[in-house]
């Protein structure tokens, strides 16, 4: 995983409703950990996709996943992480 999508990762606070409906998308967690992702991070991440990049979203693939947090741009994730 890229040292910049993991700290954009770190700085999410999901919330528990958030959570429990990307939980039940977590079950894939060898295509996860082939990604270079926990279970932390895999959830944060499907947050994001679920609730902020494609609200309402029903995807589960790490590849797509990870292509779009990629895809979002680089710059906007250091812009949000950089002070």
């Amino acid at each position: 995983m890229r040292k910049e999508i993991a700290a954009f990762l770190d700085n999410l606070q999901p919330t528990q409703q958030q959570q429990a409906y990307s939980v039940g998308y977590l079950w894939c967690s060898d295509a996860w950990a082939r990604q270079g992702f926990g279970q932390t991070y895999a959830l944060k991440a499907l947050c994001w996709y679920h609730h902020s990049h494609k609200p309402g979203s029903r995807e589960w693939r790490p590849a797509i996943i990870v292509r779009a947090l990629e895809a979002a741009g680089i710059e906007s994730i250091e812009r949000q992480v950089s002070p």
